[in-house]
């Protein structure tokens, strides 16, 4: 059930998407999503960070990757509205990036770590 409804939830917030695109424009659609994602993300780490999430490799993994997204959708949303002429623009684009790629490289770890905990020990028929 619960994936029947991300799929369901997914698919109308495509499906909105290329009506708002049609309708406004690709770039008032783009703005709108950019600020959205920064909004959200911002809201997951203020959230998550009720939990002691720095206690496993997981949590620490997660709320980086939400701050790595965020400071993504910052770059954008201020290259949109401001400009690529602002103060800190290469910084903030070189921090994103490597947080970015840190935050998946742990959740990449988490990942096989978490598979071969799952994985028989002994493999015999």
């Amino acid at each position: 059930m619960r994936r029947a409804l991300s799929w369901l939830v997914g698919g109308a917030v495509v499906a909105w998407q290329a009506w708002a695109a049609v309708t406004w424009g690709a770039e008032a659609v783009q703005g709108r999503v950019y600020v959205a994602t920064a909004v959200v993300s911002v809201v997951f780490m203020a959230l998550y960070s009720r939990d002691p999430w720095w206690r496993t490799l997981f949590g620490r993994s997660l709320m980086l990757l939400a701050a790595s997204v965020f400071l993504v959708g910052l770059s954008v949303v201020l290259f949109r509205f401001v400009g690529d002429d602002y103060p800190g623009r290469e910084v903030l684009i070189i921090v994103a990036a490597d947080a970015t790629f840190v935050a998946m490289l742990l959740r990449t770890i988490v990942l096989v770590r978490a598979q071969r905990a799952d994985e028989p020990t002994d493999r015999r028929p």
